[in-house]
C-alpha cells in the first residue's frame, strides 16, 4: 500500500477538494482584479538592473489579495509568491501554495492579453492542484483548474 500523495485515495479527500475549489475561486477573483488593470495606468519597477523583470502595482495587489485569501483559508498552509522580495521566514507546511499573480507582466503592460494568474499548490513536495485565470477566450477570461485524480476543467 502506498502513501504518497498520488495514492488514488487522495482523489476525493476533502482537503483536495477544498484546495482546489478555493485556487479555483481565487483565480476567478484575481482575474476580475487584473482585468480591471488591463489596458489602464500603470505603475512599472522592474527588479533587476538591466530592466528586463518589469513588475507592476497589479502584480503586487494581486499577490497581497491571494496571500490573504490563502492565510483567512488556510492559515496552516504556506505560501510562496514571485513578488516575495525577501525569503519567507514562514515554516513550511504540508501544503505550500505557489504564485504568480500576473504570469506575462511584459505582455499585460504593453497592452497584449496574453498573461495569466497562476496558483498551483503541492503537497509534501508533490503538486496536487492547481488554477490558472486567462483573459480568453472572450473579453471576461476563464479560470482552467485541476486536481490530482479529480479530472482538469474550465470554469
Amino acid at each position: 500500500m502506498t502513501t504518497d500523495a498520488t495514492d488514488s485515495r487522495t482523489e476525493t479527500e476533502p482537503i483536495l477538494v477544498a484546495v482546489e475549489r478555493e485556487a479555483t475561486a481565487m483565480a476567478a477573483e484575481a482575474g476580475r482584479m487584473l482585468m480591471g488593470y488591463f489596458g489602464g495606468p500603470l505603475a512599472v519597477e522592474y527588479k533587476d538592473k538591466r530592466q528586463s523583470d518589469p513588475v507592476t502595482d497589479a502584480d503586487r495587489e494581486t499577490q497581497a489579495f491571494l496571500v490573504r485569501g490563502i492565510k483567512d483559508r488556510f492559515p496552516d498552509h504556506a505560501v510562496v509568491g514571485e513578488e516575495d522580495t525577501e525569503p519567507s521566514k514562514e515554516p513550511l507546511s504540508e501544503f505550500v501554495w505557489a504564485l504568480d499573480p500576473l504570469d506575462g507582466t511584459r505582455n499585460f503592460s504593453q497592452g497584449l492579453p496574453v498573461f495569466a494568474c497562476s496558483i498551483g499548490v503541492l503537497r509534501r513536495g508533490v503538486p496536487v492542484a492547481g488554477a490558472i485565470f486567462i483573459p480568453w477566450p472572450g473579453g471576461d477570461g476563464t479560470v482552467l483548474h485541476a486536481r490530482t485524480g479529480g479530472g482538469a476543467f474550465r470554469d
